[in-house]
């Protein structure tokens, strides 16, 4: 699982960098909880699309629940990381605030170079609660459709695509 994969290295470099800036971290906020309903909705969910099968494994074999579930966690594993990763993001934003707003900063003295004009600024000239309601129904797809996709890529068996599917998704995810 290629997309597993990215997620770990990528929360292995995360934790990198609490290692090595400590002092910045304030670590009490860790939040177990979004780990523990991300992977019970996941799980449901699961349970739900693949119900025939579960019912026949009630009935007859018992251990392969257990099983099955397991092989589920193992291939839905990057989503399940990637919601504790956007929990626990402001640790990192608090950290280091300075140099993000530094950033922010730098960015927006460039947005003023290229454009002449403050794009977000010049862009409230256009809106309009249909407009904004819009985006956010969009910005929804963005997250939930793919994740339809790759269920229905599960369900078929297709494997080495789902992997493939899951890893663009994985990445796109991150890079948002």
């Amino acid at each position: 699982n290629p997309s597993l994969w990215f997620v770990l290295l990528y929360i292995f470099i995360m934790i990198l960098i609490i290692l090595f800036f400590w002092d910045r971290f304030s670590l009490e906020w860790i939040n177990f909880f979004t780990f523990i309903w991300t992977y019970a909705a996941l799980l449901i969910v699961h349970t739900f699309l693949n119900w025939k099968r579960y019912i026949l494994l009630w009935k007859y074999n018992k251990l392969e629940i257990f099983k099955s579930y397991l092989h589920a966690s193992y291939q839905y594993g990057p989503y399940f990381l990637i919601a504790v990763v956007y929990e626990h993001i402001f640790l990192y934003r608090d950290a280091f605030s300075s140099e993000f707003q530094l950033m922010d900063l730098t960015f927006m003295r460039w947005d003023a170079v290229l454009f002449s004009v403050q794009p977000t600024i010049w862009l409230e000239k256009f809106l309009h609660p249909v407009v904004i309601e819009y985006f956010m129904f969009a910005y929804v797809l963005f997250i939930v459709y793919p994740y339809f996709y790759l269920v229905y890529l599960y369900q078929k068996n297709h494997l080495p695509v789902f992997h493939k599917a899951m890893l663009a998704q994985v990445i796109s995810l991150f890079v948002a």
